[in-house]
């Protein structure tokens, strides 16, 4: 097993943390609801995704960090460090 694949992954926080800083480098703001409409999906599936409820799928995901203009590689970095993330 791979040091990256021993490491705790929690995509979901990951996606939250970057929708929130989205606002901070753009200067608008971007909703669930806004991530949402861009997906074609419900408030309540970013939602879901966000608080692990729920799996994203990889296309999806890929949507996901082209709309928040990140790398595929930041998001998982992020979703890896949990100082960033929030978790303990």
């Amino acid at each position: 097993m791979t040091e990256f694949m021993k490491r705790d992954i929690n995509i979901g926080k990951a996606i939250r943390h970057f929708r929130r800083a989205y606002e901070d480098k753009y200067g608008r703001n971007m909703a669930q609801i806004d991530l949402a409409i861009k997906l074609g999906v419900s408030r309540q599936t970013v939602s879901n995704w966000e608080t692990n409820a729920s799996n994203i799928s990889a296309d999806k995901l890929t949507t996901v960090c082209s709309i928040l203009d990140i790398s595929f590689k930041e998001l998982l970095d992020t979703a890896s460090k949990p100082e960033i993330i929030g978790e303990d």
